[in-house]
């Protein structure tokens, strides 16, 4: 709008019959606040305060720069936009890589699941026990003392810690934030819970 020669308060009033799907309340509101005697630079900030977010902060920051430095803003709105769609593509071609790694993350637990199965069902409940009474070697005496519960409760929690962590670790990647991965965390936990419980090994 810039490029047919409005100034940037007549472009915001331009805006309201654009269709800006999300932003059309916002807007709104940024022209209600210079109806109501703000300048269009404080209408700006104020957009930016409530909307929140790193990208639509800088541009307007920007903008706001520039229209308070100059009346011609065309260059500084070209500059605005190239950044805006530049960092929207690397954010889109990140967050394709991202879900890559995540799906790695998943696939390394439900391999560690299996394993962790494998040994519980058929190897650790197989382990021949002796008597206790007899007069044993060593071995035979730790193989007297051998409880099959206890290592299967602890493959059990080791799984589902492997669980906790590797969601932790999944946000980390996918998101750039370990907290963003308590979603992946319950659901790898949950996984290993419920596979535990209706094989009958929890």
């Amino acid at each position: 709008m810039n490029e047919a020669g409005l100034t940037l308060t007549s472009s915001i009033k331009a805006s309201l019959r654009s269709k800006l799907g999300v932003l059309d309340n916002e807007v709104r509101r940024m022209w209600r606040d210079i109806e109501w005697g703000a300048s269009t630079s404080v209408a700006m900030a104020r957009f930016e305060a409530r909307v929140r977010t790193a990208m639509i902060s800088r541009t307007i920051t920007l903008i706001i720069k520039a229209n308070e430095a100059v009346s011609d803003i065309r260059q500084v709105l070209q500059i605005a936009a190239a950044d805006s769609e530049t960092s929207y593509r690397l954010k889109k071609d990140r967050l394709g890589n991202m879900t890559e790694y995540v799906m790695i993350v998943y696939l390394s637990f439900f391999v560690f699941l299996f394993i962790v199965y494998v040994l519980a069902a058929n190897f650790v409940t197989m382990v021949p026990a002796g008597d206790a009474s007899e007069n044993l070697s060593q071995g035979m005496e730790m193989l007297a003392n051998y409880d099959p519960e206890k290592y299967i409760l602890l493959m059990f929690h080791a799984t589902l810690i492997q669980g906790f962590c590797s969601g932790l670790v999944g946000g980390a990647m996918g998101e750039g934030n370990a907290y963003s991965g308590f979603k992946h965390s319950i659901v790898m936990v949950a996984i290993a819970y419920a596979t535990f419980t209706l094989l009958g090994l929890a």
